[in-house]
């Protein structure tokens, strides 16, 4: 009787564990495939206006730089580039972001927003309406690759004062 308990015992924890790594695998995907469940690609994006938040060190507050874009190259880059970095589910960034990516493309706007190692995603084309696509945290390496190619590009960045 033992032994058929202990048989029962493992078939359960069989289809738990067998349930949670399905659950987990359900959770990943990877930026290139975010953006282009959206038909955000280099073809439909018109401009990409960026937003920097620079924090001065030993206060509460920041920096606000913006910049506005229509060059192809940069557009490419910034899509393509990092569309292999993995992202998995996760709660939204508390802080204040590192960047916010506007893609305008064909009346509609999407916004992505850098935070630490988290990715948001939200459609924001009717103004003062969002809709939240998801939040993800970035998985493995390449977790600076958006700063470096934005402040590797030659933008005309403009200081916002609120």
């Amino acid at each position: 009787m033992n032994k058929k308990k202990f048989i029962l015992f493992l078939a359960v924890l069989f289809v738990v564990a067998g349930a949670y790594v399905v659950y987990d695998i359900t959770r990943n995907t990877t930026y290139g495939e975010v953006l282009n469940d959206y038909e955000i690609n280099q073809n439909s994006v018109e401009n990409v206006k960026i937003t920097h938040y620079e924090y001065r060190k030993g206060t509460n507050s920041y920096d606000k730089f913006e910049a506005t874009t229509s060059d192809t190259e940069f557009i490419d880059k910034i899509l393509n580039e990092p569309s292999d970095i993995k992202l998995k589910e996760s709660k939204p960034c508390d802080d204040l972001p590192d960047f916010d990516l506007q893609f305008n493309k064909n009346g509609s706007s999407y916004m992505v927003t850098l935070c630490d190692n988290n990715i948001t995603l939200v459609n924001s084309t009717v103004i003062d309406s969002t809709k939240e696509i998801g939040e993800y945290e970035i998985v493995g390496k390449k977790k600076d690759i958006f700063h470096k190619i934005i402040m590797k590009s030659n933008l005309n960045w403009k200081v916002i004062r609120d």
